[in-house]
């Protein structure tokens, strides 16, 4: 592992090597999901004065923001395991 590189980081394959150091990613969403997804895009674009909000642009800046905030990841955590998520109240005594 290099010196400066944190446990857990993945080493960028071809770094140094004069190849692109990007990483190509492709999901499968649900039509619906895809739909609102341009349509939040729309909405942006026109209250931020541009005339296209990008999906690259939005999932960089998520990606971003995903690794940088813990308060978001931990919510992201909650989503993927909803069975481990602290409850909001304890069960009422009967």
């Amino acid at each position: 592992m290099n010196p400066q590189q944190l446990p857990g980081q993945v080493r960028q394959i071809g770094a140094g090597f004069g190849r692109p150091t990007t990483v190509r990613l492709s999901i499968d969403v649900p039509a619906d999901l895809h739909q609102a997804f341009a349509a939040w895009r729309s909405q942006t674009a026109l209250d931020l004065g541009r005339g296209v909000v990008s999906v690259q642009d939005t999932v960089h800046t998520l990606l971003d923001i995903l690794i940088s905030d813990e308060a978001v990841a931990g919510q992201v955590r909650d989503r993927l395991h909803p069975d481990t998520a602290p409850t909001s109240s304890p069960p009422a005594d009967r």
